[in-house]
């Protein structure tokens, strides 16, 4: 499994870029990589699948 993480909140985004206000906390992140990783494969084995929390 590969995953590209974007913009959540951590303590290395606050140091780098101070008030800057992440959209997902890093424990939102956590919790959707956790279920994925022992849900996911029924459903999207061999797939990408594009996660976002906008439309672009």
């Amino acid at each position: 499994m590969l995953l590209l993480l974007e913009l959540f909140k951590t303590e290395m985004l606050e140091e780098a870029f101070p008030g800057l206000k992440a959209p997902i906390s890093a424990k939102e992140i956590a919790d959707f990589v956790f279920d994925f990783s022992l849900k996911g494969q029924k459903y999207f084995n061999g797939k990408i699948i594009p996660v976002s929390s906008t439309t672009p």
